[in-house]
């Protein structure tokens, strides 16, 4: 599927769009949260409230059809279109991007990723990247890496910043996130998302010590749980 890109809407343009669609007065509230894109709720018997995120400026006709077809009749595949709307390259490097914190105590990810693309990678992404940090609280599952292919930014785990970790399982880290990058997800005519595409798959195993850092993850989430039960942060 091809996206045009189309000029910049007002939020006053999509709260006609959508009442008139709706049949009913919406209200839009602009987010910039990602996790919950679109979000509808009726507050009366003809009023109701929409929470879009702030890429529905930028959006095509077609797109905004696809909201209704989701909103009104939750179609699936109408939910997977918007998601691979969310994932189209031509928002990647936002100027609104923070800082973000690149050179760890053991580890610089500049140096690490020009490793990973000069050696794996089939061409450059020139990606933004930074450490995050875990929430403080307790977890049962590990984020290692993240890529945003909205802000074109690669995230890493600090968690990785440590000597205990072999530098070729921060590349595996690097590199998986690299390929989200090379490798857009795919939708199904279910209407389903898929992120790790077969392509991507394909990729991946091409890392020369793929089995060593997929051993050393293991090794290293069961070392985390432990840490985690005697509340160590």
């Amino acid at each position: 599927m091809k996206w045009i890109r189309p000029l910049p809407m007002t939020k006053e343009a999509l709260e006609a769009f959508f009442s008139a669609k709706m049949r009913c007065e919406v209200t839009v509230e602009l987010t910039s949260y990602q996790g919950t894109f679109i979000r509808f709720s009726m507050t009366s018997s003809k009023q109701a409230r929409l929470s879009l995120h702030r890429f529905f400026l930028r959006a095509s006709s077609e797109i905004l059809e696809h909201a209704i077809f989701y909103l009104r009749d939750k179609k699936k595949r109408s939910l997977g279109i918007l998601r691979l709307f969310f994932e189209q390259p031509f928002f990647a490097k936002s100027t609104a991007m923070l800082p973000q914190k690149v050179v760890g105590a053991c580890y610089d990810l500049r140096e690490v990723y020009r490793d990973v693309e000069n050696r794996y990678l089939p061409y450059p992404i020139d990606p933004f990247l930074g450490w995050f940090t875990r929430p403080k609280k307790s977890q049962h599952s590990l984020t290692y890496g993240a890529f945003s292919r909205t802000d074109w930014l690669i995230k890493i785990n600090d968690l990785l910043d440590r000597e205990t970790v072999p530098r070729y399982f921060l590349e595996y880290v690097i590199y998986h996130e690299a390929l989200h990058a090379i490798c857009p997800p795919q939708l199904s005519r279910a209407g389903r998302v898929f992120v790790h595409t077969k392509k991507f798959k394909l990729w991946e195993k091409k890392f020369p010590k793929l089995s060593e850092a997929l051993a050393f993850e293991k090794t290293f989430f069961l070392n985390y749980l432990r840490e985690q039960s005697h509340g160590r942060t």
